[in-house]
């Protein structure tokens, strides 16, 4: 009966945009402890693993993607960009468009953003997503909107993209061209209207780093059971040529 649960589990997964595995287990086995740990948490991640199909990525990536939290204060979403927001409560915040103005970039835990009713702007931004911190860094400096996905993108993120969305927001997304690379490029393209890859006319002159075996292996599985995926011509690529670092696709604006 417990591991019947696992699949209602998963239903309510479906269902939310962020939750903790404590919420989670309180919610389907009535014991906050029940998914902390041990042999229940281990059969859940082989169900998510298949139903997110994410077979060979590290659990805490995976948590990540299926909306799971290990803390809803600790996890959170950086962001550069020039916008206010208003809570559930009717109260109104300025901070991330002061900070942008002063060339820091804000951090919203989940706790905050799940509490958003409203972003507010002054026009359509434009923003860069970007898979790595060096990169991100880079664009902050240099004054671009940008938004930090730490790999793949967490509730947080998902949520405050799809909050800028409704304000006229664009995002190119900039990160490495893996099968990784693209499939955080898709998950971001879902969220937030979406206008390419940053700077990928650069790829095919860049130097290439040679896939691993197991790297190819799990390529051309991929490409063999999503043969519609958005990014197919780029995976294609990769899978020829290898593939390239975000780090050295470099920091010019892409054209407006």
């Amino acid at each position: 009966t417990q591991y019947l649960k696992l699949f209602e589990a998963l239903a309510v997964l479906r269902r939310q945009t962020c939750t903790t595995l404590s919420q989670l287990g309180s919610d389907v086995f009535n014991d906050s402890k029940a998914l902390r740990s041990g042999a229940l948490l281990g059969h859940l991640d082989r169900i998510l693993r298949t139903a997110y199909d994410q077979p060979d990525i590290s659990a805490s990536e995976l948590h990540a993607i299926c909306g799971i939290v290990e803390n809803p204060y600790t996890s959170h979403v950086v962001v550069f960009a020039p916008f206010c927001f208003a809570t559930s409560d009717g109260r109104a915040y300025d901070y991330p468009k002061r900070l942008f103005e002063a060339g820091q970039a804000t951090v919203l835990p989940w706790e905050t953003v799940r509490q958003i009713a409203e972003v507010r702007t002054e026009g359509a931004i434009r923003l860069v997503t970007s898979e790595n911190a060096a990169p991100f860094l880079k664009r902050v400096q240099a004054g671009t909107p940008c938004l930090y996905t730490e790999g793949y993108p967490n509730g947080a993120v998902k949520v405050l993209l799809s909050h800028l969305d409704n304000t006229g927001a664009h995002a190119v997304h900039f990160g490495d061209t893996d099968l990784d690379g693209y499939r955080i490029a898709e998950q971001i393209s879902r969220c937030i209207t979406f206008d390419g890859l940053y700077n990928h006319a650069r790829v095919s002159t860049l130097p290439h780093k040679p896939l691993s075996d197991s790297q190819r292996a799990r390529l051309e599985s991929f490409i063999g059971r999503h043969p519609d995926f958005r990014f197919m011509q780029e995976l294609r690529h990769t899978l020829e040529h290898g593939w390239v670092e975000q780090e050295s696709l470099g920091w010019i604006s892409p054209e407006p």
